[in-house]
């Protein structure tokens, strides 16, 4: 097996540790947060950035499963809360929110993650957060944290819902901007508002034009701006469509993928022998058609980083050493990061019979 261990951006073997579940909160119908405590011995070990996420692992009916779920709670706080929404569809989720209880054990990763905030209390800047449901998660914990250490800068939030009872966190949101009034403006846009609640500033969903609205609406304070956004589905692109179309630069917007599905395989792909290379050692494989690199590597049960595998956080990243391939989908890579050479391997398709890619670059 190939081994990418020294590779600082790879995934590979994960350590976990068990915590206790020491406090369950409903949020919303479907929609429960998870508090567990740290132990002393392990607080080094579970520090984290606003943003970041970690890997629960648990046994069901004699499998193994693991998930990735954000940290909602604010850095480095007394406890680790995460998250969970149950869709319906998902074994896990389904657990966390109906026979998970207080004092059972969770395994836990160490938190990791590029979608990240980190405070300057120095800073003086105007941040602008766009997410859809359960997309809150990692954004409640950056908002947390920013209006605790950057006492100079302004938060801007547009969460799109159903309706307010699906709004996760809206009664700690609410708290905040009573605390915070001078430096949080949240607006909720709903889709199916019920008629007994008040009005949402817009009905419907969060699409260009909602963003544009807002932002006219709502004009940064401080011309330095940087724009986060994370939800499900087509949100993302939809809402980095909307911000390019204003002159926002890539280098200013911060995307993570919230329960999304993987991109469709509109090409086919063909046939293709694939070679990894990383610190001096060579593993080669076959990429069948309609293959992604990624999936080719993961049927062979190589070690190699990924995490949401849908062309968004970059943790797939390789260079390109020779061969031909195509991406289905990509919101993370610059024009100048294709130019030179860098992939990402959940979204790459073979064009070429030969591929050699490297994890050393």
């Amino acid at each position: 097996m190939i081994d990418l261990t020294s590779n600082p951006r790879n995934n590979k073997a994960v350590e976990f540790h068990l915590l206790t579940v020491v406090r369950k909160v409903i949020e919303t119908k479907g929609t429960v947060s998870i508090y567990l405590t740290i132990p002393v011995k392990l607080k080094d070990f579970f520090t984290w950035q606003s943003g970041q996420h970690v890997q629960v692992k648990l046994a069901l009916g004699d499998k193994p499963h693991t998930r990735h779920y954000s940290i909602s709670s604010a850095a480095n706080t007394a406890e680790l809360r995460i998250t969970v929404k149950d869709s319906g569809k998902g074994t896990v989720s389904k657990f966390i929110n109906n026979e998970l209880s207080i004092g059972d054990t969770l395994l836990v990763s160490k938190p990791k993650g590029n979608f990240t905030l980190c405070p300057d209390n120095n800073a003086r800047k105007s941040y602008y957060f766009f997410c859809a449901g359960s997309g809150i998660t990692p954004i409640f914990s950056m908002i947390s944290n920013l209006l605790t250490a950057e006492s100079e800068s302004i938060a801007y939030l547009l969460y799109g819902n159903t309706d307010t009872k699906s709004t996760i966190f809206n009664q700690e949101l609410t708290e905040l901007i009573e605390k915070n009034n001078s430096q949080l403006i949240v607006k909720h846009c709903h889709s199916s508002p019920s008629w007994f609640e008040y009005s949402p500033w817009r009905t419907g969903r969060i699409d260009g034009k909602a963003v544009a609205e807002f932002i006219k609406c709502y004009p940064p304070y401080i011309q330095n701006v940087q724009y986060y956004i994370c939800g499900p589905g087509d949100f993302i692109p939809t809402v980095k469509m909307a911000l390019n179309e204003m002159d926002v630069p890539d280098n200013r917007i911060h995307m993570e993928s919230f329960g999304s599905k993987q991109a469709t395989l509109k090409q086919k792909g063909i046939k293709a022998n694939l070679t990894i290379s990383s610190n001096k050692t060579q593993q080669k494989l076959t990429i069948n058609s309609g293959q992604t690199l990624l999936n080719a590597m993961k049927e062979q049960q190589l070690v190699v980083p990924f995490s949401c595998e849908s062309g968004i956080c970059g943790t797939c990243r390789c260079k390109l050493v020779s061969g031909k391939v195509i991406m289905l989908n990509n919101l993370f890579l610059s024009e100048e990061q294709e130019q030179q050479c860098y992939i990402l391997t959940c979204q790459s398709l073979a064009e070429s019979e030969e591929i050699v890619i490297s994890y050393s670059e």
